[in-house]
């Protein structure tokens, strides 16, 4: 019987890898959710302090809130392309693109005009 080092590696006999990148996505998705969640719940405090500029605008529908979460999960499939890609200018660029869609479809949320 000859089995080799790769033959045993519990990662390709019991399919782990897959199922750890499954969790991985699905801890993404929620980590997501959860930032623009709070994004969401803090929108209100930052519109009181800067109330005296126009694009702190607190205006929200149903309409443009299902608009955010749509334009929202709708980059979901891309977010998870660029984090996937290990290394240091796609780690760069995921962090742009978190810091950057998920404030901007919150203000979409708040403000019914667009």
């Amino acid at each position: 019987m000859n089995l080799s080092k790769a033959s045993l590696d519990p990662f390709k006999v019991f399919g782990l890898k897959r199922l750890f990148t499954r969790v991985e996505s699905i801890l993404l998705f929620f980590g997501i959710i959860l930032f623009r969640v709070l994004s969401d719940l803090s929108y209100p405090i930052i519109w009181k302090v800067f109330s005296y500029e126009n694009p702190f605008i607190y205006n929200p529908s149903l309409f443009s809130s299902i608009i955010s979460w749509i334009f929202l999960l709708s980059y979901y499939p891309f977010i998870l392309k660029i984090y996937y890609e290990r290394s240091l200018s796609f780690y760069v660029a995921f962090f742009l693109i978190l810091v950057s869609l998920i404030p901007i479809s919150t203000m979409i949320m708040a403000n019914q005009d667009y």
